[in-house]
């Protein structure tokens, strides 16, 4: 697992989430998770696991999360930052006032 490109940079982005854990443990922890998952599960890139997260987060997030078109009552400029956050989460960074 350690030698797919697209695992590690999830990986690394969970990480960032658990960084208060301590320093590579989130890596170990992640390893141990996907291993637990059957294989056709884990998301690794071009897989029916990748396909499988997608359909999860499908159902899972409110559809005003994946897309403007479902909100209603957003201004112009709270519109396009709800769009650029939605499209590249972490782009906006704190300046968009929105934690999504």
């Amino acid at each position: 697992m350690l030698d797919d490109p697209a695992m590690l940079r999830f990986m690394f982005e969970v990480g960032n989430i658990y960084a208060s854990s301590g320093p590579r443990t989130w890596l170990i922890d992640v390893e141990e998770y996907m291993a637990q998952l059957p294989n056709h599960i884990v998301p690794r890139v071009n897989s029916s696991g990748e396909k499988h997260r997608e359909k999860q987060l499908l159902t899972q997030l409110p559809r005003q999360d994946l897309s403007v078109a479902y909100c209603r009552h957003l201004g112009n400029n709270t519109e396009r930052k709800v769009s650029v956050a939605a499209a590249w989460p972490g782009l906006c960074g704190d300046e968009c006032d929105l934690h999504l």
